[in-house]
């Protein structure tokens, strides 16, 4: 088993669901939430609660550094049909990602006089999800 440096995470991204994936951002991070929703069906007589599991849930959070010349984060954002995005834990491993359709909301841009200006967004899955 191996392990590797977050350094070398990989986003790529288009501008609409049918588009050719670019490059996304200077990337400093991304993370991912697998889970799903679950609905409490707890009955009189259960020594405790009880829940249902519900199909699974998938969403990304991203965030790098502002570029200029780059117009991708607010391209993406303004999507019509959605965004195609693949995640790479490590360019080490080109084989091992996820990848999908997804609506990506630009969320944050942060200006301070002692930091760079940084950008950050998310992707909520707008459509079925595989994994490599």
């Amino acid at each position: 088993m191996a392990q590797y440096s977050g350094k070398e995470g990989l986003v790529y991204m288009s501008a609409t669901a049918a588009g050719a994936a670019v490059p996304f951002l200077y990337n400093t991070e991304w993370s991912a939430t697998f889970g799903a929703a679950r609905t409490e069906v707890t009955h009189m007589g259960n020594i405790n609660m009880r829940y249902v599991q519900h199909i699974p849930d998938m969403q990304f959070t991203i965030s790098g550094y502002w570029d200029d010349t780059y117009d991708s984060p607010w391209d993406n954002a303004r999507s019509v049909d959605g965004v195609r995005a693949y995640m790479y834990p490590t360019s080490q491993v080109l084989t091992k990602y996820w990848y999908g359709p997804a609506w990506f909301t630009m969320e944050d841009m942060t200006v301070g006089v002692n930091g760079a200006v940084t950008i950050s967004g998310s992707l909520a899955a707008n459509g079925d999800w595989g994994q490599y």
